[in-house]
């Protein structure tokens, strides 16, 4: 095939024929606050809906374009909400005041054109209605600077700020509250007056409770005593020894302090202080269950427990 007919069929190609019109209108925006068609400013919002003839394989890529360049901001494309074979809906605004027809614009889906049949549409400009003088004033018409304005915050922004700060304070509270009642604690025990190390009161404690609830027949109900016995004498060892309120701390809140202030002890028997406390917790919300046999493996293991701590801290000094 020659030269001029590659360029004539090209030719051919580029300038395939419009497809059938499309009749628009344009709708007040379905956003609050929107304005009537009668009363629309460069930059307001409006909807402008098309429909017609068939077109086959329209993509999301389809443009509104001008006839004419000069009306190029006339009406111009913000969001294109739903494309169909045989209509389209797009939320658009104009950007030059005037009256604008939509015939005057077309449809471009890549090479194929589809025209459009409308009425007209009258857009304001503010700055029609200001007085000659003031549209003839270069110094009228300069732009000024406002502000600044005071922005209102939202109140989850305030509700974030409201509960950081309760928990700031309540955390210091709390720390403050502890550091009185171990300074409480600590005044109580130096004005006990006990020669037997915390160590040697606990066993002395454990050997008593041994001949105590051993020496009758009827061992099981005296499960619930033996248990808030050994509970006592091991939350007392720790308190001693650890300086820490096991007596009056929740479980979590002594681990805590032992953590912080007795690093080694925490690592090589923490678990097992652990395991203990909270045996004696769940030994403490249903009392009566605890039976003599609990007991024996409680002792056993608070002793295994107190043995451990002493040791460790022993080998501290």
């Amino acid at each position: 095939m020659s030269e001029p007919d590659d360029k004539k069929n090209t030719d051919e190609k580029q300038a395939l024929p419009p497809l059938p019109a499309w009749s628009c209108r344009v709708q007040k925006s379905d956003t609050d606050g929107s304005p009537d068609l009668e009363a629309l400013y460069v930059g307001d919002k409006y909807l402008l809906h098309c429909e017609g003839p068939f077109v086959d394989n329209l993509s999301q890529s389809l443009k509104l374009k001008p006839i004419d360049e000069t009306d190029k901001y006339a009406i111009s494309i913000l969001e294109l909400r739903t494309v169909e074979n045989d209509g389209v809906w797009a939320m658009v605004t104009s950007y030059k005041p005037g009256n604008h027809k939509l015939s005057q614009f077309q449809w471009v889906d890549g090479d194929r054109v589809i025209p459009i049949e409308g009425g007209e549409l009258l857009v304001q400009s503010v700055l029609q209605e200001l007085p000659p003088e003031q549209l003839n004033s270069p110094d009228a018409m300069k732009m000024k600077m406002l502000g600044p304005f005071m922005l209102t915050m939202p109140w989850w922004y305030w509700a974030l700020w409201a509960a950081a700060l309760a928990l700031v304070f309540s955390v210091l509270i709390r720390w403050v509250w502890r550091k009185i009642q171990r300074k409480k604690i600590l005044e109580n025990l130096a004005r006990q007056t006990t020669a037997l190390t915390p160590y040697n009161q606990f066993n002395k404690e454990i050997r008593e409770q041994m001949r105590k609830y051993t020496s009758t027949t009827e061992t099981n109900n005296l499960g619930p005593i033996y248990m808030k016995d050994l509970d006592a004498s091991f939350r007392m060892y720790l308190l001693r020894e650890l300086l820490v309120p096991a007596n009056e701390w929740s479980t979590g809140a002594v681990m805590r302090d032992i953590k912080g202030r007795h690093k080694k002890v925490y690592k090589n028997w923490g678990p097992q202080v652990r395991r203990t406390l909270v045996e004696f917790d769940r030994a403490h919300k249903d009392p009566q269950a605890a039976t003599f046999e609990d007991c024996e493996q409680m002792r056993e293991m608070s002793r295994r427990a107190v043995d451990g701590v002493y040791r460790m801290k022993r080998l501290n000094r």
